[in-house]
């Protein structure tokens, strides 16, 4: 995060998702990158404590793999929008914990399945949301 005022910081993201589905050879497998920008508002910035809501923008791409014998391939992109609330308290001049609660919206506008057998088929996904509240330790390195 780059601090363009006091109060404002702005910045990019990158994440990269891996899941399994089960515990075997034939488990259901997916990915997916997310890749875009983002800007914060400080409310409340003390020596221990930072709050601040923020929006982010990008694109999202994901890969489903289903296992099944059939091929089964699932992929699609599109862009994501997500606002945050978020608190950090620093417990000493490193470490630290995390609060936070995400509101995420994807629009998927092309998605793609196909198998090894040449079925193929195309949909649109658009706008799926998810919630998520979490928590987390954290390190600063300045």
């Amino acid at each position: 995060e780059y601090g363009v005022l006091n109060w404002l910081g702005c910045g990019g993201k990158f994440s990269f998702s891996n899941y399994i589905e089960g515990n075997s050879a034939s488990a259901e497998k997916g990915s997916g990158i997310d890749l875009g920008i983002f800007v914060r508002a400080h409310a409340l910035r003390t020596k221990r404590i930072d709050m601040f809501a923020g929006l982010d923008f990008g694109y999202s791409h994901f890969a489903y793999n289903a296992n099944d014998g059939s091929g089964g391939i699932a992929r699609g992109g599109g862009t994501f929008f997500s606002f945050n609330l978020n608190s950090r308290f620093y417990f000493g001049k490193k470490w630290g914990m995390s609060l936070f609660y995400n509101f995420d919206l994807y629009n998927n506008p092309n998605i793609s399945i196909e198998d090894r057998f040449g079925n193929s088929a195309d949909f649109s996904l658009k706008s799926k949301s998810f919630l998520l509240l979490g928590a987390g330790f954290m390190f600063k390195f300045k």
